[in-house]
């Protein structure tokens, strides 16, 4: 019995020091825990050796949705004003920035509540003489609530209608999809 319960303790140590050396971010050992090879070690400290800490992971979910607005041209921006529906934010608000020279910018995505994601991102515009497709690679950055130390990132695939409206706007409709750290991880 003590051989297998050693096998197995083995296997998860190898399991956690693989997922381990493929992460970004170095691991952080609790220091007051014996080492793993101590004879003395309890199998409560190996499982809380086996469990990373909140500063080594947040979980990442799915962040998707849909929205519709317009664009106002303004050299050297573009404003995005657009409302839709998204996960983990329900219907939404958006303004979106974007300098045309460097094609940077920043993102507010206010939830149905008030919260709020700030993003950052790259816009890359395909012109064509009727719409523009333009795909925008944002990075998460934090947010206010539930959103406060939010990180991930996701694309943004959207059409820029060129011809303007009677009100010197642009449509623009568009989705995106990727991920977000788990609403209220950071609380």
């Amino acid at each position: 019995m003590r051989a297998s319960f050693t096998a197995i303790v083995a296997l998860i140590g190898a399991a956690f020091l693989l997922v381990g050396c493929s992460q970004s971010k170095s691991p952080i050992q609790p220091s007051s825990l014996s080492s793993p090879t101590s004879p003395t070690t309890s199998a409560a400290n190996m499982a809380a050796l086996a469990e990373p800490s909140a500063a080594q992971t947040q979980t990442q979910v799915p962040f998707k949705g849909m929205f519709e607005g317009n664009d106002t041209v303004i050299p050297p921006t573009i404003t995005t004003a657009a409302t839709g529906t998204g996960t983990h934010v329900g219907h939404f608000s958006l303004t979106d920035v974007v300098t045309l020279t460097s094609l940077t910018g920043t993102g507010h995505w206010i939830a149905a509540n008030g919260d709020i994601i700030y993003t950052t991102f790259v816009a890359t515009p395909v012109p064509g003489p009727v719409v523009f497709k333009i795909t925008e690679n944002h990075t998460i950055t934090g947010g206010t609530g539930r959103f406060a130390g939010a990180r991930g990132s996701f694309t943004v695939e959207r059409t820029h209608i060129v011809e303007a409206s009677p009100d010197g706007t642009h449509v623009t409709f568009g989705s995106f999809d990727g991920s977000i750290t788990s609403p209220g991880a950071a609380d």
